[in-house]
């Protein structure tokens, strides 16, 4: 066994018996695609370890975030006490999931999650004291009825939160909380519909697109995107709007809370 298989263990190891807080006596299912074969063999390791019956669920990668896992598939995963998701694409908000969550399931979604991300990184946070911050954050947004964000660069915007709860992504599966996502660290909610207001400045990085190469300028009315401005990504995302509907509404705000992200370096 190479150092990197070793490193590879040692991070499955906490996050099942740490963060999942998986049993000996569980059903675990781990299901996974053809892109992230290595990280989900080094889950299964960890689990069987422990003891648990341990399944280990292959697909091949779902086009998008929010495609169900196969019928097979989705079978196992009602079955489990404890899902393991390592997939190319978030399959946690699909029907699948809805069901495995509401036959008592609760899981561990590391969508998008790669070799890089499984070792170094926000990953690499300390547990406990993460999961205090995003509380401690989220308990603050959670109590609040108006955000207001600006940032130097630009950003100027508003919305209400009105009767809205707040999704905490605490990194640890303890209590009521029967989910989580890996890398954790965000605490987010959503906008009431048509509320947000104002000028978004994005300088980081778009989900299922990646690094911006110069920032991009969102003017918000009503909770629709009415303006987009930058380079080639702001082309792309206007593509993306003009090809899918509901695709220019503001739907969730977050701030992330993991010390360790490279994002902020």
């Amino acid at each position: 066994m190479g150092l990197e298989s070793i490193r590879l263990d040692r991070t499955a190891k906490m996050l099942v018996e740490i963060n999942a807080r998986v049993l000996p006596t569980e059903n675990v299912c781990i299901l996974t695609d053809t892109n992230k074969l290595i990280i989900a063999e080094a889950l299964a390791r960890a689990s069987y370890a422990l003891g648990a019956e341990t399944v280990v669920c292959i697909m091949t990668p779902r086009q998008m975030h929010g495609n169900d896992p196969p019928e097979v598939a989705a079978g196992a995963m009602k079955a489990a006490q404890v899902l393991i998701l390592p997939t190319t694409y978030a399959i946690s908000h699909t029907a699948a999931a809805k069901a495995a969550r509401e036959a008592g399931a609760r899981s561990l979604v590391l969508r998008g999650i790669t070799e890089d991300t499984f070792l170094n990184g926000a990953i690499t946070a300390d547990s406990e004291e993460l999961y205090a911050v995003t509380n401690r954050v989220s308990d603050r947004l959670d109590a609040a009825s108006e955000i207001h964000m600006t940032t130097s660069l630009g950003s100027d915007i508003r919305m209400s939160k009105a009767g809205r709860r707040v999704t905490r992504s605490a990194g640890l599966l303890r209590g009521e909380v029967r989910s989580t996502s890996l890398p954790a660290g965000e605490s987010a909610t959503c906008p009431a519909e048509s509320t947000t207001e104002g000028t978004l400045v994005v300088d980081h990085a778009i989900d299922n697109y990646g690094p911006l190469t110069e920032p991009g300028r969102l003017t918000v009315t009503k909770g629709r995107i009415v303006r987009i401005e930058g380079g080639k990504e702001a082309k792309w995302l206007e593509e993306i709007i003009r090809n899918n509907k509901n695709a220019d509404n503001i739907a969730e705000f977050a701030m992330g809370t993991n010390p360790c992200s490279r994002m902020l370096r």
